[in-house]
């Protein structure tokens, strides 16, 4: 009888264990399932949402893409480095002629012929730069310097205009002259040069308007691309509105 009690008492606790077994198999399987859906809802937000970061960036990098120019051709760049190291006017001649060596070129892949007009605006804004920064604008080619100046001096050592500076006899009038014909010689070779350059700046911008007009009806920019390109570039206003409206602008 009393085996069989005890049998029994066994028995029983055995079910129960059992029974809290499965009741904690089952809470835990809910936890995963949980932590599964919620895994799931996680991923699937993420992969609906939209990535602003990478949105941002490329509306900035297509921004500045219709706005910036290319690079310049090697050609341009290298003749505007010479003239920029002895404003040698032959070398800004030299540039202009190579950045339209190309003008009336048509090409048949569209990406190609935006690739040379945007270059081609590039090269254009370079060259006409140089003209803003050196031109002068109170330059006035009326007023030519004298080629002879008179040796300064008080009344009764008045010397002719042009005399050679050993014929002065005071040393301190002497080295007063020197310096007067040395500030003279540079105004002379400063006039030569802003002469040419304001004659060479009608010739190229001319040429910068029949390239540039070019870009727009051979190569197949938009004046809006154009425009952009121009409104960044360090140009003369005058230069500036003459190139836009070449463009259609």
């Amino acid at each position: 009888m009393t085996s069989a009690l005890q049998r029994t008492k066994a028995f029983s606790r055995a079910a129960k264990r059992r029974a809290r077994l499965r009741k904690g198999d089952s809470m835990h399987q809910r936890r995963i399932t949980r932590t599964g859906l919620s895994a799931l809802v996680l991923c699937a937000a993420l992969v609906a949402a939209p990535d602003t970061g990478w949105s941002q960036t490329r509306k900035e990098d297509n921004s500045m893409s219709q706005s910036n120019a290319g690079p310049l051709d090697p050609a341009v760049a290298k003749a505007l480095a010479k003239y920029d190291a002895d404003r040698d006017l032959d070398s800004l001649q030299s540039a202009s002629d190579e950045a339209a060596r190309h003008d009336g070129d048509a090409l048949a892949d569209p990406d190609e012929a935006h690739a040379r007009g945007m270059q081609r605006l590039a090269n254009w804004s370079a060259i006409l730069a140089r003209f803003k920064r050196d031109i002068d604008p109170h330059f006035d080619p009326e007023k030519r310097p004298s080629t002879r100046i008179t040796p300064p001096g008080p009344e009764g050592l008045q010397y002719m205009a042009g005399v050679d500076p050993k014929d002065v006899e005071d040393p301190v009038l002497r080295d007063k002259y020197l310096d007067a014909i040395k500030k003279n010689n540079e105004l002379i070779k400063n006039y030569g040069f802003l002469s040419r350059l304001e004659r060479l700046h009608r010739v190229i911008l001319e040429k910068a308007t029949n390239s540039v007009a070019d870009a727009h009806q051979t190569l197949g920019l938009s004046p809006q691309e154009i425009a952009a390109v121009l409104q960044q570039a360090d140009l003369q206003p005058g230069d500036r509105t003459v190139l836009l409206k070449a463009a259609g602008g």
